[in-house]
């Protein structure tokens, strides 16, 4: 990560006594040109921030970089035109990253270290929701905000710019969680969650269990070893680690996540800055391409690329992909994104 200087602070969470461990990255090199961009980046549940750092070393830093073709292999959906690809420094388009936020969610990562004695209780994807937006007014984002998530993060973005028009200058959602699935969803349990392994008995028997279990061995072998490095944490007193987002509080999430993206599924249509899905082949949040045409149906500047041989943790499973995809889209963004002073939220 020499491209970058990296920061780290803590935050005040929406909620009274609770706080967010925050990490910012600050691209390093010559002078940039073209409208600088900021970045929020929100995991998705039961992981955490440094999950994006493998995406963040490959990411095109300005549109000087960015590949103008499409990433292969993927399936396009649209009903929008995005104009041409054209990245001149002096263009519209031209862009590049001034500055990448990431941050925990008020029970994963270091913030699960932070708020222990609020964890395992009853929570909602509106809290996180509500600490992105507290977030946001704490950091004094001067520039267009550019909104990244996965999963729970993408659908906490989504909520985010309706409970908050204007947020986002514009949002890639990947994989986000919204009730498309009808009875299918709502017959979903994530009673396995509780029994999720969340102790070894030292950190060899941890790398080995993410490197060969089913879920985690396709991972891109740098975000295995960022989840076993900052994932866990030491058991006080002896030599055994254990998961910081506890699968008890995961369950909890997972329960939020069930009733709100009802809510939001019927809410998409209020988004109206550009909006590109992100979806795997092989996922069961989104499976086939007649659920990749909802989503772009359902909002008004929207379209999807599904990518294929992939699932739902595309994000994990192929970083340098999803970052090209981020720079295009970027580049499509910018011709939409007004000149002049940025929006800044206020709760």
């Amino acid at each position: 990560m020499d491209r970058y200087r990296i920061t780290h602070q803590v935050v005040q969470g929406a909620r009274p006594g609770q706080s967010l461990a925050v990490k910012q990255f600050f691209p390093q090199g010559p002078s940039p040109t073209g409208r600088p961009v900021t970045l929020l980046l929100a995991h998705a549940t039961g992981f955490h921030k440094e999950l994006w750092e493998p995406l963040l070393e490959e990411l095109p830093l300005s549109s000087a970089d960015e590949v103008l073709n499409p990433p292969q292999p993927s399936t396009h959906i649209s009903n929008i035109y995005w104009g041409s690809s054209k990245t001149a420094t002096d263009h519209p388009r031209s862009w590049h990253i001034a500055r990448i936020i990431a941050f925990d969610g008020w029970c994963h990562g270091d913030s699960a270290a932070l708020n222990r004695s609020h964890l395992q209780q009853k929570t909602s994807w509106l809290d996180n929701t509500r600490d992105i937006l507290a977030l946001i007014q704490q950091l004094s984002i001067d520039t267009a905000l550019i909104g990244v998530g996965h999963s729970y993060g993408a659908s906490s973005l989504l909520l985010t710019e309706i409970v908050k028009p204007g947020t986002f200058a514009a949002l890639l959602p990947v994989e986000p969680v919204i009730a498309f699935a009808g009875p299918r969803f709502l017959e979903t349990s994530f009673e396995r969650v509780l029994s999720r392994k969340a102790q070894w008995r030292d950190i060899a028997e941890a790398h080995t269990y993410f490197t060969r279990h089913p879920f985690f061995r396709d991972w891109d072998p740098r975000v295995q070893a960022l989840h076993v490095q900052h994932g866990l944490t030491s058991v006080p007193g002896t030599e055994a680690w254990q998961l910081k987002c506890h699968p008890k509080d995961e369950y909890e999430v997972f329960q939020g996540g069930f009733r709100d993206a009802v809510w939001l599924l019927s809410r998409l249509v209020e988004i109206g800055c550009p909006l590109r899905y992100l979806m795997g082949e092989e996922s069961t949040i989104c499976p086939n391409e007649q659920f990749g045409q909802a989503h772009a149906n359902a909002s008004i500047r929207a379209d999807v690329y599904i990518i294929k041989g992939s699932g739902h943790l595309l994000l994990m499973e192929r970083p340098a992909l999803v970052a090209s995809h981020l720079a295009l889209f970027l580049t499509h963004a910018m011709a939409f994104v007004p000149n002049g002073s940025p929006l800044k939220p206020q709760l």
